[in-house]
């Protein structure tokens, strides 16, 4: 059984299991979320599974940039991947002598993990409480006996992720292509 201590989240880390904690990400469904039941009604041990499989589900992700450490257990943090809609700023000679500046604007430091990848994590967390499997095929959601109707739920999307989720890190991401909903 999972509990609290095996959510590690050290920036960077060797051990690192999660981008969020528990609380942050608690917070993150009071704040983004109007229905979570699945959320509500999971126990603290789903919960925490939720979180974990969610951080080893976005680690398999192409990720722009690389890693700052060849041993962090997680994909982030990231040198080189630029910041979304970030604008130049400054003079030529402050960005040349700023690595946090690069030709196509701000870049993310290499200690800070992005709030969309951690909103990424909970979204996913909260998918999985709801049911979401990406490895499941499709599931029935409804079943008629006399009139032979099947009807299934959505399954996982192309990217293998909600859409929710794909939204939220498309631009971090060398996938070639931007998910709008």
């Amino acid at each position: 059984m999972p509990n609290t201590s095996d959510i590690i989240t050290t920036v960077g880390g060797s051990a690192s299991t999660s981008y969020v904690t528990l609380a942050e990400f608690a917070n993150y469904r009071d704040q983004n979320r109007i229905n979570a039941d699945a959320f509500d009604a999971a126990t603290v041990d789903n919960k925490i599974r939720a979180l974990m499989m969610a951080a080893r589900r976005l680690n398999r992700e192409n990720w722009r940039g690389s890693k700052v450490d060849g041993t962090q257990a997680l994909a982030w943090p990231r040198y080189e991947v630029p910041k979304k809609d970030s604008a130049l700023t400054g003079t030529a000679n402050q960005r040349l002598n700023d690595f946090s500046m690069g030709f196509w604007g701000e870049y993310y430091e290499s200690t800070e993990i992005p709030d969309v990848v951690k909103d990424a994590q909970c979204e996913l967390a909260i998918a999985y409480l709801e049911g979401f499997e990406t490895n499941e095929g499709q599931r029935i959601s409804k079943f008629q006996a006399d009139g032979v109707s099947i009807e299934y739920a959505p399954s996982a999307k192309e990217a293998g992720l909600p859409v929710a989720v794909s939204q939220l890190i498309s631009g971090l991401c060398n996938s070639g292509r931007l998910v709008r909903g």
